[in-house]
């Protein structure tokens, strides 16, 4: 019964760890394409470590969803990608 509550886990959170990705990749496509400069601020704001410097254009709930998916990002990271490499293992040892 533990494996299969462990399993769902991991692909609850490796779902999540994908989703933050391409909601963090969206906005950030979305507002680079909709504000001139805005790559150019996140791209000088990775020089300084600041992830997040683009966010301040962004409207509040953008801003929240962006902050929220950077953090997901990491989070979901480790589990996430454990239960990924782990069905991709179990892919090519059958192959």
């Amino acid at each position: 019964m533990k494996p299969i509550i462990v399993n769902i886990l991991l692909a609850l959170s490796a779902l999540l760890w994908i989703a933050s990705m391409l909601i963090y990749l969206s906005l950030q496509l979305h507002y680079s394409r909709r504000q001139a400069g805005f790559l150019k601020k996140i791209f000088f704001g990775s020089f300084k470590f600041d992830y997040t410097a683009g966010s301040e254009d962004m409207s509040r709930t953008d801003r929240l969803l962006y902050i929220f998916s950077f953090i997901g990002i990491f989070v979901f990271f480790m589990p996430g990608g454990y239960f990924v490499g782990s069905l991709l293992h179990d892919y090519l040892q059958k192959r």
